[in-house]
């Protein structure tokens, strides 16, 4: 019986422990340890409008034990060439709660006709209790706003790891 008072000591104070620790750590942006999820190429044309949408799958909040950390999320554009064309960063995207980016094929200089463009969602939380992300991309009519198509296809970027030439 002892035994397991003593256990059960152990195993509070380690779970009181968690959320100071949680605290102390830096928070994890965009742009540091985060996870890249991109969409294919798509034409964009005269009148159009295209739309990346992110969804926080996560409804209700963790326990209250538990730190509870921002989701964050930077949603790009980029043009054919690669260089970016448009950029928003949501600090905290709460619980169940979802935003968008939006680029008119009017703000695209440089292109004539359909103007081909890329765009991806990097996710600045790897932690899946606190955010998990439903990102989608649509095209749609500027004159009507009606939605031409949506795409719900991510392409999460492979991680490469260099190998040094000497070890093959």
């Amino acid at each position: 019986m002892k035994h397991q008072i003593t256990t059960v000591v152990w195993f509070s104070a380690a779970l009181l422990a968690i959320p100071a620790a949680a605290q102390v750590a830096p928070l994890p942006g965009p742009t540091t340890n985060s996870i890249t999820l991109s969409f294919g190429v798509i034409g964009l044309a005269s009148g159009e409008s295209v739309r990346i949408n992110v969804l926080n799958l996560v409804r209700t909040p963790p326990p209250l034990g538990i730190a509870q950390l921002p989701c964050r999320a930077e949603l790009d554009f980029y043009d054919a060439e690669g260089k970016l064309l448009k950029q928003k960063v949501v600090d905290s995207l709460g619980f169940g709660r979802a935003d968008f980016l939006d680029l008119d094929r009017a703000e695209i200089t440089g292109a004539a006709g359909r103007a081909q463009i890329a765009a991806s969602v990097k996710v600045g939380s790897n932690q899946s209790f606190f955010c998990s992300i439903a990102p989608t991309l649509e095209i749609f009519d500027d004159a009507t706003g009606r939605t031409n198509i949506v795409l719900t296809n991510l392409l999460p970027q492979p991680v490469i790891v260099p190998r040094l030439l000497a070890a093959q």
